[in-house]
């Protein structure tokens, strides 16, 4: 028996005289066996209590100790044991009330609706747990895609049919590197930050057309660039990145807008000072570097 859970044996009067209950006493050694293993059960000792009422190997005869012993196998899940005991408890008392109402319960769906609701609890953590393991998967991926990367080259289904000797024309330099033809503009396009000049326009209008003639479904990237002086505090650019972002942009809607190249084709990107595609001897170089560079995939 357990030491956190002490047994009070009730006392017996006699002749309004107390007596502890002893072999000589009204009370039986069933009677005992009954309370004691009710305060058994009262202190969670259910094996005890159990062991105590079936010492014999045989069921109790007694009516409230089957009752207890259905409850103790209810505390233990056993409810089809629980069934039979309190069976067993009508067939002795037909009006036993306690027993009664246990077949009706256990008759009823309540077992079945209990276990559902268990369901339904667990079913709900583990949905809890899946959304913020996606959760946490969707605001890593967002994180990554937020850093700046180099664009991807096309698949081979994008790949442009043309020759780099099909573009090479006065007013800039071809070049083919792998399954890419970059196009670099001989001078400067920009008169002042992202205003073209109009030499510039005739160079992208001629651009335009030998690329729907040559390479009608090939991708295209407007690579931004700038000269390396550092952005002025009042300036409208927070820096050379920003600023050859938005040269970059300019250059695709004038493709767009005016030559009818699909929006859809065009990506834009920006370098900013970084990488120049001439390099900085002097202040004429630094100019050249005020433009974009065309990518064909």
């Amino acid at each position: 028996m357990s030491q956190g859970c002490s047994i009070k044996m009730n006392t017996i009067t006699v002749n309004n005289d107390t007596q502890k209950p002893g072999p000589d006493n009204s009370a039986s050694t069933p009677d005992l066996d009954f309370l004691t293993a009710w305060s058994l059960v009262a202190c969670g000792n259910l094996d005890e209590a159990e062991h105590l009422l079936r010492k014999t190997g045989e069921l109790p005869t007694s009516p409230s100790a089957l009752d207890l012993l259905a409850r103790i196998a209810v505390r233990k899940g056993q409810y089809e044991q629980a069934g039979q005991l309190w069976k067993a408890v009508l067939e002795k008392d037909p009006n036993h009330k306690a027993a009664k109402a246990a077949m009706e319960r256990l008759d009823s769906p309540w077992i079945a609706v209990a276990l559902i609701k268990r369901l339904a609890f667990l079913a709900s953590i583990a949905i809890v747990l899946i959304l913020s393991i996606v959760g946490l998967f969707a605001l890593l991926n967002v994180n990554q895609q937020s850093q700046p990367r180099p664009v991807a080259p096309a698949n081979s289904s994008t790949q442009i049919g043309a020759t780099s000797s099909a573009f090479s024309v006065p007013g800039w330099s071809v070049h083919t590197k792998k399954r890419e033809t970059i196009i670099v503009f001989d001078d400067d396009l920009f008169t002042l930050r992202c205003k073209l000049k109009n030499s510039a326009r005739e160079r992208l209008s001629t651009f335009a057309h030998l690329l729907q003639e040559n390479a009608p479904n090939s991708r295209i990237i407007v690579e931004g660039h700038t000269d390396s002086y550092p952005m002025r505090k009042n300036s409208l650019y927070r820096d050379n990145y920003e600023l050859g972002l938005q040269r970059a942009l300019t250059v695709a809607e004038v493709l767009k807008s005016h030559h009818q190249i699909a929006g859809g084709r065009i990506l834009v990107t920006s370098m900013g000072d970084a990488n120049p595609p001439f390099p900085e001897a002097d202040y004429e170089s630094k100019l050249k570097n005020r433009t974009v560079v065309i990518r064909l995939f």
